[in-house]
C-alpha cells in the first residue's frame, strides 16, 4: 500500500467521522429543541402559576413573565437553528467556512441580547420591589451564562475566520 492510498483511506475515515459527528450534533439540537418546547409550553407556565400563588405581591407579573420566557425561548430557537446550520457544514466537510463564522457571530449576538434582557428584568424587578433573593441569584447566573455563551461563540467565530483564511490561502498556494 503506497502513501497515496493511505492518505485516501484516512480522508475517507475522517469524512465518515465528520458525518457521524454531524448527525450526533443535529440529534442533540433536535432533542434540545424538543426539551425547550416542553419547558416553554408546560413547565414554565406551571412554574409561573406556582410563583403567582406563593408571591401574591407579584401577581401582575404573570403575563409579562410568560412573555419574557417566550421571548428568551425564541432566542434559544434561533441559536439552535444556527447551531444546526453549523452541524450541516461540519457534515459537508466545511467546518471552517464563512457560513459557520456568521452562525457563530449570530449566536454571540443572541447571547448578549439574552444577557442584556436578563439584566433589564433584574433592574425592573428591583425597582418595583418584586425581587426575591432566589430570583436575584438565578438572574445573576443567567446573565453570567449568557455572557459566557456570547464570549465563547464570538471567540469561536474569530478562530473559524482565521482557519478559513488559512484554508483559502493554502488552496491558492496549491
Amino acid at each position: 500500500m503506497d502513501q497515496c492510498e493511505i492518505r485516501k483511506m484516512i480522508r475517507k475515515d475522517m469524512k465518515m467521522n465528520q458525518k457521524k459527528m454531524s448527525a450526533m450534533l443535529k440529534g442533540i439540537a433536535i432533542v434540545a429543541g424538543m426539551m425547550l418546547t416542553v419547558f416553554l409550553m408546560i413547565v414554565m407556565p406551571m412554574f409561573a402559576k406556582e410563583c403567582r400563588a406563593i408571591y401574591p405581591k407579584s401577581k401582575e407579573l404573570y403575563i409579562p413573565g410568560l412573555c419574557f420566557g417566550w421571548y428568551l425561548g425564541i432566542l434559544c430557537y434561533i441559536a439552535l437553528f444556527q447551531f444546526a446550520k453549523i452541524c450541516i457544514q461540519i457534515g459537508n466537510d466545511n467546518s471552517f467556512s464563512k457560513e459557520n463564522m456568521k452562525s457563530l457571530n449570530i449566536i454571540g449576538i443572541i447571547g448578549m441580547m439574552a444577557a442584556l434582557s436578563w439584566f433589564v428584568i433584574m433592574i425592573t424587578l428591583v425597582v418595583i420591589g418584586s425581587m426575591s433573593v432566589a430570583f436575584f441569584v438565578m438572574i445573576v447566573l443567567a446573565v453570567m451564562i449568557s455572557i459566557s455563551l456570547s464570549i465563547l461563540a464570538t471567540v469561536l467565530s474569530h478562530l473559524v475566520r482565521k482557519a478559513y483564511e488559512l484554508k483559502e490561502e493554502n488552496e491558492l498556494t496549491i
